[in-house]
This record gives structure tokens, C-alpha cells and sequence, in this order.
């Protein structure tokens, strides 16, 4: 794994400014994804060989961020498609070649669907299993950051758009976001909604749930609210895509 780790950082530091925030913070996430993909795989009881795969969509899922943050200076969903940008990479550039993949389409289709709202029924089993692998990690390390040095969030009134998606399971729309509380609401569903019992396991486990809930504060009149947020995570546990 070092000699794509090699390639991945000298594509990066050569195309782009590593000591820019936002290309320093993109470089060191797509690190640590890649190697709770390995994590994941394992848990998951993959081959050698997926195990291998699943770490280099890690490594490769952000590739359109780097792009981004050199020409726009800013991440913002609502107006680029990261996803389909670094799968405009993959298709165009000799990255494949390097990273030594031989399942293009699948490696494409995985990259290209993490960041999309819901996943479209055009993949097969594998191409779903990889692309909800990506998904779930994601949204665990995201979490992670959020909460390393965050300040309290106070939970209080919440737009009700993204409490009743939330209270529904329907994916949250980020553009509702108006408040740390629908912040909070947003990071609790990123847990709720991880597709592998494996995945919600490394939630557990590595405390990404615990510390997330330290830091919010919910007023007193939210409680049975805030703890009925709380048994819907439980309530999806264990829904694990057949594979």
C-alpha cells in the first residue's frame, strides 16, 4: 500500500499547494478514509484483493476536492460536484494506471456516488457494496473533524424540514441547514444512516457517537426529542446490505 500512498502524495503535493488549509485538511482526510477503509474491509471479512480496492477509493474519493479548493477557494455541494469531478480525473489522467486498478467502472462508480444524496439502482451488488463502503467511512471521519475542537451545540428549535427527514429517514438536504442545532441533527444522521452494522461498530467503538453527543447541549425542554434522535440510531442498527 505505501507505493499508492507514494503516488497519491506526489500527485497532490506536485499539483497543488500543500500548505493550503483547505488542501492540507483534504490530503490528511483522504488519509485517514483510506485507511478506515482497510479497517472496514476487514471487519467485513473482504479478500486480500477488496481489501486493497477499498483503500485506494479511500485514498482516491476526494480527488475532486483538491480542484476545487485551488479554483474556487471554498467547498460548497450546492454548486460542485466533487464526486463527478474527481471521476473526471480518474477517467481522464493515467491515475488509474498507477494505482494499478483493474476494475475501472466499478473504482469510477464508487468515487463518483459517495457524495450523491442516494445512491441511483444502476449499480450491481459489488459496484453497491464499494460505494456504500465509501459512504459510511466518509461520513464517520467527517464526524470525526466536526467534533475535534467544535464548540458546544446547543440543541434547541430545529428547522423542521431536516427534523422530519431526520424522524423519516430521508436524507437530509444540506441547503436546510440553518442552525448548529440542524448541524447536530445532520451529524447524528450521518451515524443513523451507515448502511454496514460493521460500519456503525467503528462509530461505536472509536467513540464517534460518544464524542460526538459531549458536545451538544440540549435544553431542558428538547430532552425526549433529543433521546428520540438518539433510539432512532439504535433503531438502524444492524441493517446490513446483503452481500
Amino acid at each position: 500500500m505505501d507505493k499508492y500512498m507514494e503516488y497519491f502524495t506526489n500527485y497532490v503535493t506536485m499539483n497543488y499547494d500543500i500548505n493550503n488549509e483547505l488542501i492540507k485538511k483534504k490530503y490528511y482526510h483522504s488519509l485517514r478514509v483510506a485507511k478506515l477503509m482497510i479497517l472496514l474491509a476487514k471487519k467485513m471479512n473482504l479478500n486480500d484483493d477488496d481489501i486493497l480496492l477499498s483503500f485506494k477509493i479511500g485514498l482516491c474519493h476526494d480527488l475532486g476536492r483538491f480542484h476545487e479548493a485551488n479554483v474556487n477557494g471554498i467547498f460548497d455541494n450546492s454548486v460542485f460536484d466533487h464526486g463527478a469531478y474527481s471521476n473526471k480525473i480518474l477517467y481522464n489522467d493515467a491515475f488509474i494506471k498507477y494505482m494499478d486498478i483493474s476494475e475501472h467502472l466499478l473504482f469510477r462508480k464508487a468515487i463518483y456516488c459517495h457524495n450523491k444524496k442516494e445512491l441511483n439502482n444502476n449499480l450491481n451488488n459489488r459496484e453497491m457494496l464499494f460505494a456504500n463502503m465509501i459512504r459510511d467511512i466518509d461520513k464517520i471521519d467527517i464526524i470525526g473533524q466536526r467534533v475535534l475542537g467544535s464548540e458546544l451545540k446547543i440543541f434547541n428549535e430545529a428547522n423542521v424540514n431536516v427534523l422530519n427527514n431526520y424522524l423519516n429517514n430521508l436524507n437530509i438536504d444540506i441547503k436546510d441547514i440553518e442552525s448548529k442545532t440542524d448541524s447536530a441533527i445532520l451529524y447524528l444522521s450521518f451515524i443513523k444512516d451507515l448502511v454496514f452494522e460493521e460500519s456503525f461498530d467503528l462509530a461505536i467503538k472509536g467513540n464517534y457517537l460518544s464524542n460526538l453527543l459531549e458536545i451538544i447541549d440540549v435544553s431542558s425542554d428538547k430532552k425526549d426529542l433529543f433521546n428520540n434522535l438518539i433510539n432512532k440510531i439504535y433503531e438502524r442498527r444492524g441493517k446490513v446490505y446483503v452481500r
